[in-house]
């Protein structure tokens, strides 16, 4: 698949956030290809998009990353989905969640760097 082609989910409920993140995504894939959640119900909702790559926070209004990752499974259980937590946590706790589920990629802190998400276009 080519680059231009992924559809990817950004579910995050700050504006700025999205924002630069989407000006970062640009380098990697077309505009058009990026989705903007702001919390996991909407993502979720929208899943039948059967995005590539989902970028998600943790902590969000309405349904967070944990919640939405727990339902996710109830709907593909086995999601052949690249999903990266994208979160500025220091809280040990969600490292050993992170850690619970073997499908995750990776786990970034914030503030992104455009580095951090090379690894998940490759």
């Amino acid at each position: 698949m080519e680059q231009s082609e992924l559809k990817v989910f950004l579910v995050d409920d700050d504006q700025i956030f999205r924002f630069l993140c989407k000006k970062m995504l640009q380098k990697f894939v077309d505009k058009s290809q990026i989705y903007e959640f702001v919390n996991g119900k909407d993502a979720l909702d929208n899943i039948a998009i059967n995005p590539d790559i989902i970028l998600l926070d943790i902590n969000m209004p309405v349904l967070d990353g944990w919640q939405f990752l727990e339902e996710l499974t109830l709907v593909i259980p086995n999601p052949d989905i690249k999903i990266c937590i994208i979160s500025s946590s220091i809280d040990p706790s969600d490292k050993e969640k992170f850690d619970s589920y073997p499908f995750l990629e990776s786990f970034i802190n914030k503030p992104l760097q455009i580095e951090s998400l090379e690894v998940l276009f490759k």
